[in-house]
């Protein structure tokens, strides 16, 4: 694989037909296909003709960085992971949105993205649900922030844990993969109550 000058691979993760490659600087780049978006990089371009199976998608032959929305531009990305076609990501944010979020991008039609709409996401997005949560701590008395401290993807789900160790999981849930007891899916991050 080719990199940009001066970078070097600290992660990887792979989805049907695209590769997320995290940085030892904290970026992500991506190659493969862009067919639902899956490369964060805002740039899918379909060539309609007569049928629609004849869609011809983007590639990246190469390794190219996501494209960031201003609010995320220098945050660093510290861990991802990829479904079949989507990627979900933890980036150190350290604002009022908490200190850590979970972004994700690319197929969206099962909820696996976390962002309420059942859509593709081109672009790079904060899941906003994970944002901003905070508990009480009894033993303190006083409200305690919480992160995202892990991120995991199934082909078309996601699993996150905090930093309580709560679980809270979105997305397909034909074979019960969220454990929320039901086969309904969930388009939001949703605590998983057994644990």
């Amino acid at each position: 694989m080719f990199f940009p000058a001066g970078e070097k691979a600290s992660s990887v993760a792979v989805g049907q037909n695209h590769t997320a490659i995290l940085t030892s600087s904290g970026k992500i780049l991506v190659c493969g296909s862009d067919a639902a978006m899956q490369l964060g990089r805002r740039d899918t371009v379909w060539s309609w003709t007569r049928k629609e199976e004849d869609k011809a998608p983007v590639f990246h032959a190469t390794p190219a960085p996501l494209d960031l929305p201003p609010d995320l531009l220098g945050k660093p990305f510290l861990s991802i992971s990829a479904g079949k076609n989507f990627t979900a990501a933890i980036v150190k944010l350290e604002d009022e949105r908490g200190r850590q979020g979970v972004v994700t991008f690319g197929e969206g039609l099962d909820g696996q993205l976390g962002h309420k709409n059942p859509q593709h996401v081109g672009r790079v997005r904060l899941v906003s649900a994970l944002a901003g949560r905070k508990e009480w701590d009894e033993p303190s008395g006083e409200t305690r922030s919480l992160h995202p401290v892990q991120v995991a993807c199934g082909a078309s789900h996601v699993v996150a844990l905090m930093s309580n160790g709560a679980t809270l999981a979105w997305g397909a849930n034909r074979e019960m993969q969220l454990g929320d007891g039901g086969r309904a899916g969930c388009r939001t991050p949703g605590l998983v109550m057994a644990l």
